[in-house]
């Protein structure tokens, strides 16, 4: 006569294997999932990148439409604003406004009353002798150069920037230094 009330289940064993396999998967998986927050950051600033790309469009239309496109001048828009242009984009670098005798707000100012961001620092820098605007999350690290590639150096810089036009016909350069 064959037991009835026979148990079944798992071993000690199969229980310790079972849960080393579910260790080893978190420990593999765990490190993607702390990263989020750097993922964030760099996320948010390639948004403020695309902004101000739009942003430096927005002006060169209106440069166009005012017939200012290829000089160095203000345009009055945005709600009455004025926005000192390089070549009919937003200028980055005050020094050049001041020496071109163009009386604006200022490149920081003027991309503020373009753009509307929270949680960034924008900053007029001078790094390799070049006007750049730099945005750094809220109390971030400031660059002290811009690196080649825009691949990070350390965790404390990661930014976007926004560099000028060159020349007439030269959009101006923008990109983003991921945060590591």
């Amino acid at each position: 006569m064959k037991n009835v009330n026979q148990q079944s289940g798992f071993t000690l064993i199969e229980l310790v294997v079972v849960i080393v396999i579910l260790g080893i998967l978190a420990a593999t998986a765990a490190p993607r999932f702390i990263n989020l927050q750097t993922d964030a950051q760099t996320a948010a600033l390639e948004g403020v990148q695309g902004s101000i790309q739009s942003a430096s469009n927005l002006v060169y239309s209106r440069a166009l439409i005012s017939g200012t496109a290829g000089a160095n001048d203000t345009i009055t828009t945005f709600n009455g604003n004025v926005i000192d242009t390089i070549n009919g984009y937003l200028s980055s670098s005050d020094a050049v406004q001041a020496a071109s005798g163009i009386q604006g707000p200022g490149s920081v100012a003027s991309l503020r009353l373009i753009m509307d961001i929270q949680g960034f620092d924008i900053t007029l820098e001078t790094i390799d002798g070049n006007s750049y605007i730099i945005v750094v999350p809220e109390d971030g690290a400031v660059p002290s150069d811009i690196p080649a590639d825009n691949i990070p150096t350390n965790d404390d810089n990661c930014f976007a920037f926004y560099l000028e036009s060159a020349g007439i016909n030269q959009a101006p350069t923008t990109g983003v230094v991921d945060c590591i």
